[in-house]
């Protein structure tokens, strides 16, 4: 029979390795390939090392056959589609910037001229790129190039006046933007919000601006969102850390990475750091001489460190800690105590109303049949992230959208058949097995293991 702390240990070896390969894909899903190639490279190096150090010898191979064919991935496959990427970013800022220039030597044919083909890259890049934010960056940018391109005067301070405001509009988010959650909204509201709005009040109650805020629920429902919507809502500088990338490969390092990290955020009058996979750096610590365990006791003990000092000496200012997890069970019982993490918050998947809403803002001015139903989807979409149904009405728009392009984009309208293709395309990530285990959690007194 295998030992239970060796077993453990392996486990957290290969949860490390997914969460970097699984990371990586993703980031090749939304068109980062700079992310993708790092967290891809570190699965790599994670995954031969691995491959020496396992005893078991079926785990041995699954790590060097994961090594060689991750290594190639990101040698061939990355690198040609990081340099097409790049070419058409670099393509697209030299068409800008010579049609500014022209605007400043008055040359209003040059300027036009190149202002339509940075137009159409601002385009290519919208299709080619699949992250949300610059989709939509890059499509508001091709929209406001074809205004100032039926403009009569153009000069150059107004014109990048005009495209700094809207890079500024893509960026913020706030509350007003998150579509129920309401218990959340207003567990915002009375701890971050109104300390700002009226200070003496928060003052006589001893209630200080910011704090420290755990959001846990299942994959996909918005916990990141959310943490962006505080940042927007105050108007705080946000600073987003995968906790992944405060491991490091080398004793100390990650301990290092922290110190740094709570360093820089001194200098801020109002700020949010946003702990993105949480239990990564916040782990329950486990006994024995392994390097591994040894380290991530180390992490979690400079974490503490500088959770308890956090805020102490800020006065009049508003630094708050966010962070994410989908395994709330597997933290640290010493993160969740008093003054720590204790403002608990259950995110979970979107009610009825909730996700009607996502879909009504979805279909808006998206031409539909008499059979499309915002009612009969919202009940099908039941048990779904908010991710997941955002994700399911886009493969819906697909489905119309590719008939209309093959029919010289004639409007074709969203149908209910539609819709049962768009679901049957969309795999649901939340289990019932998943809630239950979240509910449990919920529940219990004060314990945070996890109840199978």
């Amino acid at each position: 029979m295998q030992d239970p702390l060796l077993q453990q240990v392996q486990q957290q070896r290969y949860s490390t390795f997914t969460n970097f390969k699984e990371g990586g894909f993703e980031a090749i899903e939304k068109g980062d390939y700079k992310e993708a190639k790092s967290l891809l490279t570190r699965a790599a190096d994670l995954a031969n090392d691995l491959s020496y150090r396992e005893t078991d010898k079926e785990l041995s191979k699954l790590y060097a056959d994961n090594s060689e064919k991750l290594s190639e991935l990101v040698e061939e496959k990355l690198a040609e589609e990081t340099s097409h990427v790049k070419r058409l970013l670099r393509e697209q800022k030299r068409c800008f910037n010579a049609a500014l220039d022209a605007c400043s030597k008055n040359d209003l044919k040059t300027a036009k001229a190149y202002f339509e083909e940075a137009r159409l890259g601002a385009l290519t890049i919208a299709s080619v790129i699949r992250d949300t934010d610059f989709k939509i960056r890059y499509k508001n940018l091709a929209d406001e190039i074809s205004k100032v391109l039926k403009t009569q005067v153009l000069t150059k301070t107004d014109i990048e006046k005009k495209f700094k405001e809207v890079d500024a509009s893509v960026k913020k988010t706030t509350m007003k933007d998150v579509i129920g959650l309401d218990d959340v909204k207003e567990e915002v509201y009375y701890k971050v919000y109104r300390p700002l709005m009226q200070p003496n009040v928060a003052q006589k109650y001893k209630i200080e601006p910011g704090s420290k805020m755990l959001l846990y629920g299942p994959p996909g429902t918005g916990k990141t969102h959310i943490a962006r919507a505080i940042a927007g809502t105050i108007d705080a500088n946000f600073y987003v850390i995968n906790c992944q990338d405060l491991i490091g490969p080398y004793l100390g390092e990650s301990s290092k990475k922290i110190d740094e990290l709570f360093e820089q955020i001194k200098n801020d009058d109002r700020a949010i750091i946003f702990f993105d996979e949480f239990d990564a750096i916040a782990s329950k610590r486990i006994g024995g001489g392994d390097s591994i365990n040894g380290e991530m006791a180390r992490v979690v003990t400079t974490l503490l460190t500088k959770i308890d000092g956090f805020n102490k000496d800020n006065e009049g200012k508003m630094l708050m800690l966010v962070a994410a997890t989908n395994k709330p069970w597997a933290l640290d019982p010493a993160i969740l105590r008093g003054g720590r993490f204790d403002t608990q918050i259950y995110v979970g998947t979107p009610n009825y109303d909730a996700r009607r809403a996502m879909i009504e803002k979805a279909f808006e001015g998206v031409p539909v049949t008499e059979d499309f139903s915002v009612d009969a989807l919202a009940k099908a979409l039941d048990g779904y992230g908010g991710g997941d149904v955002v994700s399911v009405c886009e493969k819906i728009r697909l489905e119309a959208y590719k008939k209309a392009t093959n029919n010289d984009g004639e409007i074709v309208k969203v149908s209910a058949a539609d819709c049962k293709k768009g679901l049957a395309r969309q795999r649901n990530a939340i289990t019932p097995k998943m809630l239950r285990e979240f509910e449990e959690f919920k529940n219990q007194d004060g314990s945070t293991s996890k109840l199978i």
